[in-house]
């Protein structure tokens, strides 16, 4: 497996910088994908290493490593609320997901964790 995502939910509070960490120890770029639902497909974000259109502004891709396509929101909305994907853009990995849970005043977020074994 050559791509490292988040493997947890990240929690976020409206109006903060977040931070979707993906990784790839390939020269290939990634592709991000935003899912609003697990029902439906979203949008493309990101293609090849570069935001598409509609996604500038707010979202940028943080490349400060070798091999580091993390995907920052800023100002976090509640809309943004949903399942990420990251994925080589060869095609070939599979898609790591991701869920970004947006909270604010009106919608809180409820995360079940499995549960830990005792050794």
């Amino acid at each position: 497996m050559n791509v490292r995502t988040a493997s947890e939910p990240i929690l976020a509070v409206a109006g903060q910088r977040v931070t979707l960490p993906c990784s790839t120890t390939l020269p290939t770029p990634v592709d991000w994908y935003y899912l609003p639902s697990a029902n439906e497909w979203g949008d493309v974000i990101c293609a090849a290493g570069n935001l598409v259109n509609g996604y500038s502004g707010r979202f940028e891709i943080d490349r400060r490593a070798k091999g580091d396509y993390n995907l920052i929101i800023q100002s976090v909305r509640r809309e943004d609320d949903g399942v990420y994907v990251c994925r080589e853009d060869a095609g070939q990995s599979t898609a790591h997901h991701m869920t970004l849970c947006v909270q604010n005043s009106k919608h809180y977020c409820v995360v079940y964790l499995p549960a830990r074994r005792s050794a």
